[in-house]
């Protein structure tokens, strides 16, 4: 891969379908579009072709931040982890995790716009669903808070904690 000084990169020797992602992306930046003669959306695969293909890469994606709220006294914070997930069931195959901060802050960069749920789980590492992504977002899409985010929002957001799936 080459990038010129415009920004215009090109990749030599892809073919066949293809997932283009970008891969630990810098906060704020997100594939916003991507056009070829075939597939214009960033959730299917391109067929690549000697035809142009033309990703376009913003620095204008979502924020979404707060803070955990859990029961007075409460303790193990360190078995509490945040997930942001697609509302969107044709998206379920992943999820963003995060552990928080001593202070239950949290912070997730480089969101699409779209809607999402967040939840806080409690005991997310005692769950025996890792292995089943859509059949853990269903059940944690029933306990959590649905928030939708445009281009370039940074939202706030509360989030108690839930382990409803103990």
């Amino acid at each position: 891969m080459w990038i010129d000084g415009s920004g215009t990169f090109s990749i030599v020797g892809l073919t066949g379908p293809v997932f283009l992602r970008l891969s630990g992306p810098a906060p704020g930046w997100w594939v916003k579009s991507i056009h070829t003669p075939t597939a214009q959306s960033p959730f299917e695969p391109i067929t690549v072709t000697e035809d142009e293909v033309t990703i376009v890469i913003a620095h204008s994606a979502a924020t979404v931040s707060g803070r955990v709220l859990a029961p007075a006294g409460a303790s193990g914070d360190a078995d509490i982890t945040l997930i942001v997930f697609p509302a969107d069931v044709r998206r379920w195959d992943w999820a963003r995790l995060t552990p928080l901060a001593p202070d239950r802050q949290f912070k997730l960069e480089s969101l699409r716009p779209g809607e999402y749920y967040v939840v806080a789980l409690a005991h997310a590492t005692e769950h025996p669903d890792w292995d089943d992504m859509p059949a853990l977002l269903r059940a944690l899409s029933s306990v959590a808070r649905r928030v939708t985010l445009s281009e370039g929002q940074r939202l706030g957001v509360d989030v108690r904690v839930t382990d409803a799936l103990r």
